[in-house]
């Protein structure tokens, strides 16, 4: 007797925490260089892997407690806070394996002068230009620079007052916050924006359903509530939101929509903000 046809091993679980556990893994495999295991034949699907965005921003928080660590190991190491900072900044460029540094790197490539110009397809491979390398090493600067200023600021304060205060943890929160923070506001704009007509690089995955993206926002906000004072959070929460505006008019008026450079360039630039944000209101952490 034949045995009953079940539905095969393969196939993506749809519903409950087996589900919320494989959008995970989706997440994983969207934002990091990571090896795991292999994909079903399920998430080949663009809108499987839209609708698996609303774990991005958890998925950034354990990237920033990654570059985190790294600093902390540094610092305890005697490592001075600049060399210790890019050591955090390195860590999370292999974990990603720089995939939104690419981003950014391709959409600048294809600015001239503040004008947006259409796609090249000799920019969508290895090759960087000029623009995508001036741009790289001012946001790793700049990165750099909004962790080193947060720990300089908070030793200063522990002095001036005969305090002590661990500027390792709060560089190891802001990377924490910067990392969920960016990962929404790239979901945001990912969500608000059709997919761009012209896309040479393939456009991104699927379309972003509103309760993923609003599980992002959710996932952002709770983060900063749990690290955060209020005051200092309404200010991440405002600078993020500007940057987000600014890439969504940036691919509404120039691309027609969102892309895979547009939403890695989104994330670059959203982390770089708050990590300077928060290296401003160093006190507040």
């Amino acid at each position: 007797m034949a045995e009953p046809h079940s539905a095969p091993e393969s196939e993506p679980p749809r519903h409950g925490w087996q589900r919320r556990r494989h959008d995970l893994l989706l997440a994983l495999r969207a934002l990091t260089a990571l090896p795991l295991p292999a994909a079903l034949p399920g998430d080949a699907s663009v809108q499987r892997q839209a609708a698996a965005s609303w774990a991005y921003p958890l998925i950034g928080a354990l990237i920033g407690l990654g570059g985190g660590l790294v600093f902390l190991a540094a610092v305890s190491l005697g490592l001075g806070i600049g060399s210790a900072a890019l050591l955090a900044i390195a860590s999370q460029i292999l974990l990603t394996g720089g995939r939104h540094e690419r981003s950014l790197a391709r959409l600048t490539d294809g600015f001239r002068g503040w004008r947006l110009m259409p796609a090249d397809p000799a920019h969508f491979g290895n090759r960087i230009g000029i623009n995508g390398l001036l741009a790289l090493l001012l946001l790793i600067a700049l990165r750099s620079n909004g962790i080193e200023d947060l720990a300089n600021s908070l030793l200063s304060v522990a002095e001036e007052f005969e305090a002590t205060v661990s500027y390792g943890t709060a560089a190891t929160i802001a990377l924490v916050l910067a990392g969920a923070g960016s990962r929404a506001a790239m979901v945001w704009v990912w969500f608000l924006l059709p997919p761009a007509p012209n896309d040479q690089a393939g456009p991104a995955e699927g379309d972003v359903p509103l309760a993923a993206a609003l599980q992002a926002g959710a996932l952002a906000l709770l983060c900063g509530l749990l690290l955060l004072s209020l005051k200092l959070l309404l200010a991440v929460i405002l600078t993020v939101a500007l940057v987000a505006l600014a890439m969504h008019a940036l691919g509404r008026k120039r691309l027609g929509g969102h892309d895979e450079a547009l939403l890695g360039s989104t994330q670059q630039v959203a982390e770089v903000t708050i990590l300077l944000v928060l290296s401003a209101t160093a006190v507040a952490l």
